[in-house]
């Protein structure tokens, strides 16, 4: 089924008894904008010159990206030291514990997508599941 809202509608409204597939794109795209949502909602309860919503507003491709591979430490002028991505990354996850956990979130369904194959995908994806409402509860 496609994502689109008036779709999702339709099918709760004249299929009540549908089982419903999303495509892994879909997924990780309705994913990574409610990660972003909860960015930016931090990020505007920050003021405007503080370090959080310098990480928040300049470096928030960071929590979209996979892996991250660029290891070499740059000088940052608002940081005033030598700093790599990996270690921005952590400076923003500690943040906010709500979005540490809706970036785990992201990066456990991005695991699940590429390890899950038609024989185990029930048993990941019921891992998966247990994992988010674990999330939930703390």
């Amino acid at each position: 089924m496609d994502m689109y809202g008036v779709y999702r509608d339709v099918v709760h409204t004249k299929f009540k008894n549908a089982s419903i597939a999303v495509d892994p794109f879909h997924a990780m795209k309705n994913i990574n904008a409610a990660l972003d949502k909860v960015r930016i909602r931090i990020m505007k309860g920050r003021k405007s010159d503080s370090v959080d919503y310098y990480l928040l507003k300049n470096f928030h491709w960071l929590l979209l990206a996979g892996e991250i591979r660029e290891n070499k430490r740059k000088y940052n002028k608002r940081l005033r030291r030598y700093i790599n991505y990996p270690q921005l990354l952590e400076l923003i996850l500690d943040i906010s514990g709500e979005l540490k956990e809706a970036y785990l979130f992201k990066d456990s369904y991005a695991v699940f997508n590429m390890t899950s194959d038609y024989k185990n995908a029930d048993e990941k994806f019921s891992d998966f599941m247990n994992k988010k409402k674990d999330c939930k509860n703390t």
